[in-house]
């Protein structure tokens, strides 16, 4: 049995475009999202090496891809469509660093495409994820 046949998979998918930094911060925003929306993606258990070192304990596939702005805001859509839990990072919401209340209050009063979505995040069945990000490149 292969991993496409068990388990769930996470894509996160960033704009091609994005320095490193911003990849970084957007995959981590978006993973730290799904994982408070499904706990199940870590476990809870503490998983240390014998230096005392703690690991993290992800339990299924992750995966960071690329594609065009435009895929990875459509990304979203497809995702909703398929009742796939996701989430968006957008170029608004990093000016709003430490500003929880105001980015809140953006996000909630605008369009997506006015949001300038940067990052999508799709967790689910490892075969459904596949098939919405195969059009999609490992970063690099």
């Amino acid at each position: 049995m292969t991993p496409q046949d068990t388990g769930l998979r996470t894509a996160l998918v960033v704009a091609k475009h994005l320095p490193p930094g911003v990849v970084a911060n957007a995959t981590a925003v978006l993973m730290g999202h799904l994982a408070t929306r499904r706990p199940a993606l870590y476990g809870a258990e503490r998983l240390a090496d014998l230096s005392g070192n703690e690991h993290a304990t992800i339990r299924d596939n992750v995966v960071v891809l690329t594609g065009r702005p435009a895929q990875v805001g459509k990304l979203a859509a497809a995702a909703r469509e398929e009742g796939l839990l996701h989430a968006v990072f957008s170029d608004r919401g990093r000016s709003w660093s430490n500003e929880f209340e105001k980015y809140r209050a953006e996000v909630a009063g605008s369009e997506a495409a006015q949001l300038e979505i940067i990052a999508t995040g799709v967790t689910g069945p490892d075969p459904a994820v596949r098939a919405l990000t195969k059009k999609f490149s490992y970063y690099a």
